[in-house]
């Protein structure tokens, strides 16, 4: 948490540097919480769910990985052309996965947004444009782009793109028992949902969140 708090507070007084708006109570205000809430998260006393995250990593225009500590580029992924592409790569964002062998045209492509080197391990990637907030507690909500590896199979609690009965994929956290699927969503407002196994097809697992679009 030490970590998260550190960068956090760097990350605001660097846009106040610039610009002495940017104080804690500005920031707040811009999230949409209680300065001592926020004021708490720079202390390093409290941690902010992941969806909170987020979007604090896009008001400051750095990526979650930087603010987590998991990389040390600290420039959002909106202004990437000045970083090197030694580190980067370009994947196709998708507004959907449909069921079948998943092979996109330029018109399932919305864009091309690049995804860090190292998340890679092997395997083809695509981002998805998420659609509705029943993962946002995973730091997923409307708008986001997740990568997915394409696979067919996931861990138990793991989060995947499947398709239900042949429809377009959804993200859910899934589980396998001997008959059935269950998709548990990262929001308290939306049901768990219950299918016989010969209804899924798991399309990939979602590896990283990124910016919402």
């Amino acid at each position: 948490m030490d970590g998260f708090a550190r960068r956090l507070k760097e990350c605001r007084e660097k846009k106040k540097s610039a610009n002495p708006r940017w104080t804690q109570r500005y920031v707040a205000e811009k999230i949409g919480m209680a300065r001592t809430t926020y004021t708490a998260y720079e202390n390093g006393t409290k941690m902010p769910p992941p969806d909170t995250i987020n979007n604090i990593a896009i008001l400051l225009d750095v990526s979650n990985d930087y603010l987590m500590g998991r990389t040390d580029i600290s420039d959002s992924y909106h202004h990437l052309s000045d970083l090197s592409r030694e580190h980067f790569t370009y994947l196709p964002v998708v507004a959907e996965i449909a069921c079948g062998i998943p092979i996109f045209t330029e018109e399932d492509i919305l864009e091309y947004f690049p995804a860090e080197k190292t998340l890679l391990k092997g395997g083809d990637y695509v981002w998805l444009q998420a659609k509705g907030n029943s993962m946002i507690n995973a730091g997923i909500r409307d708008g986001s782009k997740v990568l997915i590896r394409l696979q067919p199979v996931v861990e138990n609690g793991e989060i995947a793109a499947v398709c239900i009965d042949d429809t377009n994929a959804t993200l859910k956290k899934i589980y396998v028992s001997e008959e059935d699927v269950t998709l548990v969503s990262e929001n308290p407002n939306y049901n768990d949902q219950v299918y016989g196994k010969e209804r899924v097809t798991i399309k990939g697992k979602a590896v990283y969140v990124g910016s919402a679009l």
